[in-house]
Formats: structure tokens, C-alpha cells, sequence
């Protein structure tokens, strides 16, 4: 589940630069410099502190999920028993909590990368006073 979550997120990123792009590009009532791109940064800042939260939420759940199997493990088989404790605890903890970091570094740095294109295709755009459309630079 935390993977889908990475992938919803990034997904979220593509569609903004999309309808930005569309917007910026085809429409004619929104100007580089109004309060929309604040507005698409914010929730880029938003989304991301979502995902962040989400993903921290998971880590907890199966940390807790983890407890109540070792709990469980009392009334299971020896066989069981030695299946399940051939794995160190610790380099489990540490795995998971590398591919947290490396999850939220995904995430963060996918945010940045959106918020510079967006910059650039507001400035790629300028308002024609003549015409009232979107022309872009030469």
C-alpha cells in the first residue's frame, strides 16, 4: 500500500504539470502572474505533506501489525517458530525504515521538480495585452 501511495502521488504530480500546462498554454484568462500558480503550489505542499503522513501512518501500522504476529507466534508451531525468527528484527526495522526515507525523498524531490516546471511554464507564457491571449516567448 505504501507504493500505491508513492505512485498516486507522483501520478498527482503529472496530472497538475498537464493541466497546467493546458491551461497556461490554451486558455485565455489566466496570466503568469496571478494567484494561481500560488494557489498550485500550495497544494503540490499540501499533497505532499499528505502522502508524507500517510506513509508515516503505514510504517506505524506495520510495526503494530509485526507485534501481533510475534505475539501470535507463541501458539504456533515449532516449525513455525523457526520459519519465522530466521530473519533478524533489526535488519527488518532497518530495511523498512530505509525504504521509508527513500519514499518520502521520492516524493519530495518528484514535488520540487513539479513546482520548477510549473515556474517555467508560467514564464514560457505571457499575456498579450492586444489580443488577450497567451502567447508563448520568442
Amino acid at each position: 500500500m505504501q507504493w500505491k501511495t508513492v505512485g498516486a502521488t507522483l501520478a498527482i504530480f503529472a496530472g497538475v504539470i498537464a493541466l497546467f500546462y493546458t491551461l497556461v498554454s490554451q486558455a485565455k484568462f489566466i496570466s503568469h502572474n496571478s494567484d494561481f500558480l500560488n494557489g498550485v503550489e500550495f497544494a503540490i505542499f499540501l499533497t505532499v505533506g499528505a502522502a508524507i503522513l500517510i506513509l508515516i501512518i503505514f510504517q506505524f501500522w506495520q510495526a503494530t501489525e509485526s507485534r501481533k504476529i510475534s505475539d501470535v507466534t507463541v501458539f504456533f508451531s515449532n516449525i513455525f517458530k523457526h520459519i519465522r525468527h530466521n530473519k533478524s528484527e533489526g535488519v527488518a526495522n532497518i530495511t523498512r525504515y530505509l525504504l521509508l526515507v527513500f519514499m518520502i525523498g521520492i516524493i519530495v524531490i518528484c514535488a520540487v521538480l513539479t513546482k520548477l516546471s510549473l515556474a517555467k511554464l508560467a514564464t514560457q507564457y505571457v499575456r498579450c495585452p492586444i489580443c488577450l491571449v497567451n502567447a508563448p516567448l520568442v
